[in-house]
């Protein structure tokens, strides 16, 4: 049900300056400041906010005009961003660790979501309840999962030996045809793919890595260390109107979810629907411990780096007070005033079905 490719660009398609430059026009013939965001998956629930920011004009409102590539299976969004070939992405913060450890410069801008969405789906009658029924199972994985690794070392599980793991693809077939024991899947996308696909919630098993205490955070909006520390207003408006594209969905979840069609995806919009407003069951409200969406939490990102750092998914534990460019949050909180909620409170979620 997802799109089965993915659109991938090159270091040679990034932008011509890394500073600070207005190269394209609005309406009014104000100039535009060109910046490139990569997504970090398939045009969906987890980026309807960017799309409906450069769609809603929000984007060009603060001067910037920002041209969105697809991700998918084969885009690694943070080596774009790490090499030049995008400003800005957005993807789970285990994912910025990862990279930075292997040598990218990558800086957290504002963190969207605090509660974890990812979950592992199987068929009851098979009874896996736990990580320690997981030995000898074919698992469908997302390579960039990183709490399934935390959660295998967590439990004395060698990913070579002890499990058959098998990178999984865009959509749940191979589950639902019987071909793996468990598969990966997101609580707005893929658990709803399986529903969908004629498998019945009271028949599934799905498991939430906060269960194992190895649950991190996820979607968080960066950019490289370098380009931000050069041009700090062009990220602050960046993520001063993606917030603004994220709070519009929130209260028109329906209108976004017919966003990601425009962008190649050829999700049905009914299932894109609920997607969109499973993703808002997340966002919404504001952690109480931000306060509001985007606010990063130093402990929450230390915890997060700890569970990586001590199940060896990572080897150098980061500065994470030099990772949060709280300046750059705090900056576009004050473009956006009092005007967008960044709290959610009063949030009701629709009543549909994938």
């Amino acid at each position: 049900m997802a799109l089965a490719g993915a659109l991938a660009f090159s270091a040679a398609s990034a932008c011509s300056s890394d500073d600070d430059s207005s190269d394209g026009a609005s309406s009014s013939g104000a100039k535009l400041t060109d910046v490139k965001m990569v997504l970090s998956w398939l045009p969906g629930a987890d980026n309807v906010g960017f799309l409906a920011a450069k769609e809603l004009g929000y984007y060009s409102d603060l001067g910037l005009n920002v041209d969105i590539q697809a991700g998918g299976p084969d885009v690694n969004a943070e080596q774009l961003v790490g090499s030049g070939a995008a400003q800005f992405s957005a993807d789970a913060f285990t994912n910025v660790l990862t990279a930075n450890d292997a040598g990218t410069k990558l800086v957290s801008l504002a963190q969207l979501t605090e509660h974890s969405a990812i979950r592992l789906v199987s068929r009851k009658e098979d009874n896996i309840t736990s990580p320690d029924d997981w030995k000898g199972k074919k698992i469908g994985i997302f390579s960039s999962v990183n709490s399934f690794y935390a959660s295998l070392a967590k439990h004395g599980l060698d990913q070579d030996t002890d499990v058959n793991l098998v990178e999984q693809g865009a959509d749940m077939s191979a589950f639902l045809s019987g071909e793996l024991d468990m598969a990966s899947g997101y609580s707005y996308n893929e658990v709803g793919q399986v529903i969908a696909g004629g498998v019945p919630a009271s028949d599934l098993n799905v498991y939430s890595y906060e269960d194992d205490d190895t649950a991190t955070l996820e979607m968080q909006i960066f950019a490289d260390s370098d380009y931000t520390a050069k041009n700090p207003d062009t990220a602050a408006a960046f993520v001063a109107a993606s917030l603004k594209g994220w709070a519009y969905c929130r209260d028109n979840a329906d209108e976004c979810a017919k966003l990601p069609g425009k962008y190649g995806s050829v999700t049905p919009v009914d299932f894109m629907t609920w997607s969109v407003n499973e993703y808002n069951k997340v966002l919404w409200p504001a952690a109480a411990s931000q306060g509001e969406m985007g606010v990063m939490n130093a402990d929450r990102f230390e915890a997060t780096a700890k569970i990586l750092l001590d199940n060896d998914v990572i080897r150098t534990a980061p500065d994470v007070s030099s990772l949060i460019r709280s300046d750059v949050y705090d900056a576009a909180v004050g473009l956006l005033g009092s005007d967008v909620d960044l709290k959610g409170s009063s949030y009701t979620p629709l009543d549909v079905e994938p």
